[in-house]
């Protein structure tokens, strides 16, 4: 039985925990810069019009993904202090070629997910951050320019003053943005177009991510972490993928679980002096194929380090049929499509930083194709055929193709 003082407590709650959320984001330096939703006015007004240019385009009413994106307007000018028009790469297409582009791309998802999102692997991930100062929802996919555009929201959302045990660019800063299971809302409103909704993220927010080819994030990877030998990423994937690496391909099956795992801690310390140079076998970064088998290996047996978010499927990291994006962006056309998606976002003023600015030079935005063929050259062509497979949704829904060592 339930007492009347409950049914206060219980109404009480149900008032005060949004008050209560937003009041921890103002108290960790949030300073909203207009209403939630007003940046991204743009992209409302054309979100429920079809422009002229839209040609035959489809437009689906099952709620999976609306491909209704329709901004062709172009953007003003540019301007630079001295008043000059800025002339630079991303101005070399007209707004309403990008937006059909990624009209179409939308369409495509669409129809992959309208008929076959039966095949895609069970999943049930968010991954995504609502900024009610810019109106918008963001999911990143690592190695997609992820770590440049989480620092531009720390930065402007929060500050120079902040920090996580002493990391000022930490995602750990970003969570209380997530939209995390607990705050989504559980019953589906049928006169809505998202099957996922939070109650802290409008429905006037708009949802995207930025993708780049799966082959290419893989490489960009490696090469950062094994070949420039980047002391974070030592650090940080030591235990998740280097150490188990090393241990699976050069160390002794018949080894305990004891033995292991002081192979392990000692892969750990010479990890965390920078990887030098040695004449034990077991301390020497993995090579290309060494890492591949251990991916294939880990996935096979149930290993979540197997599907490390950095090289995990973009499909599978953005769950696309779910979480119902309204624009996707492809890294490798950063020079058209990424002014487009701020004046969609409402975030002009960004444009000359994300554009410019690289946050690990060593991994730029596209890992030429040659580069990844040359990794790809040190692999069977078996290795390569099961490698290729791994990425096949992203293939088929996002327009790329496999790539192998020799066209």
């Amino acid at each position: 039985m339930v007492r009347p003082t409950d049914r206060v407590l219980c109404g009480v709650a149900i008032v005060m925990l949004p008050l209560l959320y937003f009041s921890f984001i103002h108290s960790a330096g949030f300073q909203p810069k207009g209403p939630v939703g007003a940046q991204n006015t743009n992209f409302i007004q054309y979100r429920q019009t079809l422009t002229e240019d839209s040609g035959n385009s489809q437009e689906y009413s099952d709620k999976t993904l609306q491909p209704t994106l329709n901004l062709t307007t172009p953007a003003p000018p540019r301007v630079t202090q001295k008043g000059s028009p800025i002339t630079s790469p991303h101005q070399s297409l007209p707004f309403a070629d990008v937006a059909k582009t990624i009209r179409d791309r939308m369409d495509h998802i669409a129809r992959f997910c309208r008929t076959r999102r039966s095949e895609l692997p069970k999943n049930r991930s968010f991954n995504m951050y609502y900024f009610p100062s810019f109106g918008i929802t963001w999911l990143p996919v690592f190695k997609s320019s992820s770590t440049t555009w989480k620092r531009l929201f720390i930065d402007e959302i929060l500050g120079p003053g902040v920090s996580y045990k002493g990391n000022h660019y930490s995602f750990n800063l970003l969570f209380p943005f997530k939209l995390t299971a607990k705050k989504q809302l559980k019953q589906i409103n049928q006169l809505h177009s998202r099957e996922r909704r939070w109650e802290v993220e409008p429905d006037n927010s708009t949802r995207f991510t930025i993708i780049r080819h799966p082959l290419s994030r893989m490489v960009s990877h490696f090469r950062k972490t094994v070949i420039t030998k980047d002391q974070k990423d030592l650090n940080e994937f030591g235990r998740e993928w280097i150490a188990p690496t090393l241990i699976y391909s050069r160390g002794d099956a018949s080894w305990s679980k004891a033995e292991r795992s002081k192979r392990e801690r000692r892969i750990m310390e010479w990890l965390s002096k920078g990887a030098p140079n040695t004449s034990d076998p077991l301390l020497a970064l993995p090579t290309f194929p060494e890492f591949i088998e251990w991916i294939f290996h880990a996935r096979s047996t149930g290993d979540w380090r197997g599907t490390n978010e950095h090289w995990k499927p973009a499909t599978t990291r953005t769950d696309i049929c779910h979480n119902d994006l309204e624009i996707v962006v492809k890294l490798e056309n950063e020079v058209t499509e990424l002014p487009y998606l701020l004046r969609v976002l409402g975030m002009e003023r960004f444009t000359e930083r994300l554009m410019n600015t690289k946050a690990n030079p060593s991994g730029a935005n596209n890992v030429a194709t040659e580069e990844v063929r040359e990794h790809l050259a040190l692999l069977t062509f078996e290795q390569q055929e099961k490698l290729n497979e791994v990425y096949k949704f992203d293939y088929l829904i996002f327009g790329y193709e496999a790539v192998y060592s020799v066209e």
